[in-house]
């Protein structure tokens, strides 16, 4: 059974070039959303986030969101969502 992490990177190997998320005016493929991932992932291990940390989350509904969600979940770590409409 595929977690998220490799659903999402056995579709970017195969479908790079399809839109994998489409955010108001806003489209992203999986390639491009693979390397903004990647990205994030390395931040985030600057930040000292490892395998196993809670990461609070605080982005509105954007591309941003799931790129930052998936990074994490790349990791190991676990967003931990905070509502925005509740702050």
């Amino acid at each position: 059974m595929e977690n998220i992490c490799q659903y999402f990177l056995n579709s970017a190997q195969k479908f790079p070039n399809r839109v994998a998320i489409v955010h108001k005016n806003q489209a992203i493929t999986f390639k491009e959303l693979e390397e903004r991932v990647k990205i994030t992932t390395l931040y985030f291990c600057k930040m000292r986030i490892k395998e196993g940390s809670r990461v609070l989350v605080f982005v509105p509904m954007s591309i941003d969101l799931y790129v930052n969600v998936l990074a994490l979940f790349y990791m190991g770590a676990t967003a931990v969502f905070l509502d925005q409409f509740l702050v």
